[in-house]
């Protein structure tokens, strides 16, 4: 038997690309088993996963997570579930977890499992590789969309499907970086990012998102310390340090269970950026480019290699939320 309680609140959103990706003009099949989810069970926390392969035949672990299609995609979920539900935290699992050696389980056990297949009826999925199954098992929602089958519309602000359909056509292209027009490979061994972390929200999510999926192996992140904070404006209203990290460590290895994590307190605003030289790509958001940016040159003056900079796009924040 299985030793694990099923966590209510916790969905799971499966989309089943094997058998091809079929919709229409105007339709929007994923945004369509995204928002049925949200609406239905009114989640906590919303995973999405993505397995198989377009018609052309890219695979979507095959991605090039720095892609300009696959970074719009990786807002476009966050924004849609911000839209609509602001306190649901968001979560895109990274692809070709399947395929790892080591499988870890993720921290969280879904209760439910929306499961979106295309063409003929499609089953059950096999989630076992990610997460450990309560004794009840998920409940099961599946969803179909084929030609003569086709549910109802949604709002006209999603456009999920387009999106993904655009990072299979594209699945092998790279960035355009401003910031560092080098070569580089689509992802990185070294990964490191910080921040405060406070209360998370979907800013935060898509940081970690990005970070985890651009990384082949591990992920540091520094947590800003609560000494660093006292000075801070509402300081005391602020989280302590061990549940912010607790909270940033279970987003992450639900991501992605084999990442190899790191977690840690920093004091500055540079952390092990300028103490460790074996580094390679540092996550950052347009609030922290110019921060990122003299990273760098600190680096480049002890003769350490650059970082290549990821900055990660803004969510738009509902009029509601206002």
């Amino acid at each position: 038997k299985k030793g694990r309680e099923r966590m209510d609140g916790v969905v799971l959103v499966v989309v089943d690309l094997t058998k091809g990706f079929l919709y229409g003009v105007g339709d929007d099949p994923v945004g369509y088993v995204i928002e049925k989810a949200l609406n239905e069970l009114k989640p906590r926390k919303l995973l999405i996963d993505v397995f198989g392969a377009s018609t052309e035949g890219n695979k979507w672990e095959d991605l090039n997570p720095q892609s300009p299609e696959v970074q719009q995609l990786l807002l476009a979920f966050h924004q849609f579930v911000l839209n609509r539900d602001w306190k649901c935290e968001a979560i895109v699992l990274c692809p070709n977890l399947s395929h790892c050696e080591t499988r870890h389980k993720s921290p969280l056990t879904p209760s439910d499992v929306f499961y979106l297949s295309f063409g003929d009826q499609g089953s059950s999925p096999s989630i076992d590789f990610r997460f450990e199954v309560s004794q009840e098992g998920p409940r099961f929602h599946p969803v179909n969309f084929a030609p003569g089958i086709k549910p109802e519309s949604i709002a006209r602000d999603s456009n999920l499907s387009n999106l993904l359909l655009q990072v299979f056509q594209n699945a092998k292209r790279g960035i355009n970086r401003e910031l560092d027009p080098s070569p580089s490979p689509s992802r990185f061994e070294k990964v490191i990012l910080g921040g405060t972390f406070d209360h998370l929200h979907a800013g935060h999510l898509l940081l970690l998102s990005c970070s985890t999926l651009v990384s082949s192996s591990q992920v540091h992140i520094g947590i800003s310390g609560d000494a660093l904070l006292k000075n801070k404006k509402f300081g005391d209203q602020l989280e302590p340090f061990d549940k912010r990290e607790a909270h940033v460590r279970e987003i992450v290895l639900t991501m992605n269970p084999n990442i190899d994590l790191h977690t840690f307190e920093i004091q500055d605003g540079y952390g092990p950026t300028i103490t460790k030289e074996d580094l390679d790509c540092i996550v950052g958001s347009e609030e922290t480019q110019s921060g990122c940016l003299k990273i760098n040159d600190i680096r480049v003056e002890k003769n350490w290699n650059k970082l290549v900079i990821i900055i990660v796009g803004l969510l738009w924040t509902p009029p509601a939320l206002w």
